[in-house]
């Protein structure tokens, strides 16, 4: 490519927003951006602890404390921490069971094809219920 060409590809280029220190780009000219392929329960700042998760359900409404019990098994426990109250009286209420006074256990009546779709899928119940 020439200097040239570089120079009209920039002025060519929308300005684009920068996320966590990367700026995002369109293609331009047949440039491509590579995806990220970190799981997102990683992206969201979740933490493996021996066989442990922990982190927090992140909705536009908050952030609510959780934990997956054996994450890296087929047999995970979600459970989630001081849920807001619209949650547990919500469509899917019944779907979290109380084990102790702040603490609540997710039941499923299929398990989530993988981590990331059982946060997401209770993330999706927060903000159902929320809004």
């Amino acid at each position: 490519m020439s200097l040239l060409q570089d120079f009209f590809d920039f002025l060519v280029e929308p300005s684009l927003p920068r996320f966590a220190g990367t700026r995002v780009t369109a293609p331009v000219l047949g440039r491509v951006v590579a995806r990220n392929t970190q799981p997102f329960w990683q992206e969201r700042g979740w933490v493996l602890r021996g066989e442990n998760l922990s982190g927090f359900y992140r909705t536009r409404f908050g952030a609510f404390r959780g934990v997956v019990l054996r994450a890296m098994s087929a047999q995970r426990e979600y459970r989630i921490f001081d849920p807001p109250r619209a949650l547990l009286g919500g469509d899917h209420g019944s779907c979290f069971m109380a084990r102790g006074p702040r603490e609540f256990f997710v039941h499923w009546t299929l398990q989530p094809e993988s981590l990331d779709h059982g946060i997401r899928t209770i993330e999706q119940y927060i903000l159902e219920a929320l809004s």
